[in-house]
């Protein structure tokens, strides 16, 4: 599973370099502040919370190509549907990691002018 998938953000931006670019810098802010609500709602136990969270986490990473957190974040609904606390621990600290490695992969590239 790629972390970041420029076919698919290019394709949903219909090819606008720029629309890519602005999509991947507001949601890696978005993600970062979703996943700290992930992270709470996870330490009190609010399935309703994190079934909402997730969701809109996937589609958010759908949108600019992050595949590898939109994959991460369907394996935790699936653990969250089998109240699999202890596998939802696990997720979200990949989710953290993966998110780390969408940003330094958007800003490397961004940087190099090759996004």
């Amino acid at each position: 599973m790629e972390v970041f998938d420029r076919e698919i953000a290019f394709q949903r931006a219909n090819g606008d370099a720029e629309l890519v670019k602005r999509r991947c810098s507001s949601f890696s802010e978005s993600a970062e502040a979703a996943l700290a609500s992930v992270q709470e709602a996870l330490r009190t136990k609010d399935a309703t919370s994190l079934e909402r969270l997730l969701q809109d986490l996937r589609t958010t990473s759908s949108e600019v190509g992050a595949a590898g957190l939109d994959n991460l974040a369907a394996r935790f609904l699936d653990a969250l549907d089998a109240s699999d606390w202890k596998e939802m621990d696990a997720l979200v600290t990949k989710l953290l990691m993966e998110l780390g490695w969408f940003q330094r992969i958007i800003d490397e590239r961004a940087c190099s002018g090759n996004l």
